[in-house]
């Protein structure tokens, strides 16, 4: 089982962390700061090196509500992969990427 997880913060920062197990749910709330888990919809495929990756995203469900920055970076990437502009929803706050390999993405 091999993984990645990327969080990419609203300054555009982005750390990635591997895992060769599954990924502890402890990891994924700290690269949101804790926050509470939503699923980013469309967003199923990250692009690495030119290669096109399915992943699964998480944001913060009350990112907006909160008052958290926009998130630039990871918002265009979600246009990216659903392929069209997304002027309805913006990703506020770090957003946490997650691929791997199948037995990796199953525990997701």
């Amino acid at each position: 089982m091999h993984g990645f997880m990327l969080t990419i913060r609203p300054d555009g920062t982005q750390t990635v962390k591997e895992y060769h197990g599954k990924v502890p749910l402890a990891d994924i709330k700290e690269g949101l700061d804790q926050a509470w888990l939503e699923m980013v919809p469309f967003l199923d495929e990250i692009v690495i090196d030119g290669i096109h990756i399915h992943c699964i995203a998480y944001c913060d469900e009350y990112g907006k509500i909160k008052g958290l920055p926009f998130n630039a970076v990871a918002h265009a990437r979600w246009e990216a992969a659903a392929g069209r502009s997304i002027v309805q929803d913006l990703l506020c706050g770090p957003v946490v990427f997650l691929w791997g390999d199948e037995a990796f993405m199953k525990t997701l």
